[in-house]
């Protein structure tokens, strides 16, 4: 059995090296209907992400994202301004990245979450 006493007395001598950080937070479908209404077409961020309800995804979107060929990014673009399907083998990452690039969205950690 623990001795909650002393577990308390051994928890207030340490120190548990915590970070706080401010997230930005959107409801999938707020996200789908915010890119909808801008670019006329299905963002499918659940469909996508093959997202059950109740999930959630942090994402640090950056006006850089070095880890990306340049022909991966001209596919998102392609997606993004043209009028090409949405690939199974782009992440939204990638779309969040080149949206923050281009001035649509603001650079951040993002949690969207997936709920009915």
């Amino acid at each position: 059995m623990i001795d909650l006493k002393r577990a308390k007395d051994v928890a207030s001598e340490l120190i548990l090296k915590t970070e706080t950080e401010t997230v930005i937070k959107i409801e999938y479908y707020d996200l789908e209907k915010w890119y909808f209404d801008i670019f006329g077409k299905d963002l499918e961020f659940s469909a996508t992400q093959c997202a059950n309800n109740g999930c959630v995804y942090n994402y640090k979107v950056e006006k850089e994202f070095p880890y990306h060929s340049h022909a991966e990014v001209e596919e998102a673009e392609k997606f993004i301004y043209g009028d090409k399907k949405f690939p199974s083998s782009f992440s939204i990452p990638l779309i969040l990245n080149v949206l923050c690039r281009d001035g649509f969205l603001p650079p951040g950690n993002y949690v969207i979450r997936v709920s009915c």
